[in-house]
């Protein structure tokens, strides 16, 4: 039994015990992450472009997928015990979250105050998609007529699936000084979780319910959304102030760069929310502000660049 399985795995038997030590349990985690781009590497030997190519030269494709395997230590996560029909595959994959789904558990990871509840989510996830990999090399080491969209369908997991779900334990991801506490914090709860130390469960105020609901509707491309309508006049306001339209692509780059800096000004931002919205008392402009930024840093705004452009 792995660590992932001891925390995340079948509950039926709860007289097993799991003998690693604090330090190797952060140790394997860390671990898992750096080999994490290696496997990520191997799994294009059989992505959709090179797939055909992977059945027809068979022994290749078996010492990739053995390589893949190891690369999942038995300490984290191990199937030795158990054995899966391809029935049973099916299930488990329909238990999985889609990319989308994966996208949103993630970002709300990142970007939302509480995010007890969310990195347990995440770390499940984790472990119910690594317990699919694994039985579907198992599966697939055998050749059977469907191997083909087995491959794609392990290929899918490990090069969009994980991906995502270890992108906010990456700290390369974390460019900006403001979200680097972000990835100490994500960092933090990992090691509670691997550790299996209660975590506090924090209550949502009622300003930050709102908030959730404002970035949902801001970041709906619907232009009837009134809060979208607002969301779209605000970046028009700052992409002004910041000089747009431009007349080159550098120039583009650091107008935007420029309206990032702007966006940080809360004296600024209050003025341009009270001018669009005259009838907004102070408490619901500042959520407004924070919903906004909250939007941006989820990259719901990335076609008004275009704004920028002459």
């Amino acid at each position: 039994m792995g660590l992932l399985d001891f925390i995340f795995g079948d509950k039926q038997d709860i007289t097993k015990k799991l003998f690693i030590d604090k330090n190797k349990r952060l140790s394997l985690w860390n671990m898992h992450l750096v080999d994490f781009t290696k496997r990520e590497e191997l799994s294009k030997h059989f992505n959709s472009k090179n797939v055909d190519q992977a059945i027809e030269n068979w022994e290749d494709t078996l010492k990739v997928l053995k390589q893949i395997g190891s690369l999942v230590s038995s300490d984290l996560i191990n199937i030795h015990d158990e054995e899966k029909l391809e029935k049973e595959i099916a299930k488990l994959l329909k238990k999985l979250r889609s990319f989308g789904k994966i996208e949103q558990l993630t970002d709300t990871l990142v970007h939302e105050k509480r995010k007890q509840a969310t990195i347990l989510a995440v770390f499940q996830e984790i472990h119910d998609t690594l317990k699919t990999e694994l039985l579907l090399l198992k599966i697939i080491e055998q050749k059977p007529a469907n191997v083909k969209d087995l491959l794609l369908q392990l290929f899918r997991l490990i090069f969009f699936h994980e991906a995502m779900l270890y992108k906010p334990f990456i700290q390369e991801n974390y460019r900006t000084e403001k979200n680097k506490p972000v990835h100490a914090e994500i960092t933090k709860l990992a090691t509670m979780v691997l550790l299996q130390k209660k975590l506090k469960e924090e209550i949502e105020t009622d300003e930050e319910k709102f908030v959730k609901q404002m970035v949902k509707q801001m970041g709906d491309e619907e232009p009837k959304r009134r809060h979208r309508a607002l969301a779209e006049g605000i970046y028009w306001e700052l992409s002004v102030l910041a000089g747009a339209p431009m007349p080159s692509s550098n120039d583009l780059t650091k107008g935007i760069q420029k309206m990032e800096k702007l966006m940080t000004n809360d004296a600024l931002m209050y003025k341009i929310v009270k001018k669009l919205r005259p009838r907004y008392d102070n408490t619901k402009i500042r959520t407004v502000i924070i919903a906004f930024r909250k939007t941006y840093d989820l990259g719901h705004f990335l076609e008004l660049e275009a704004w920028f452009a002459t």
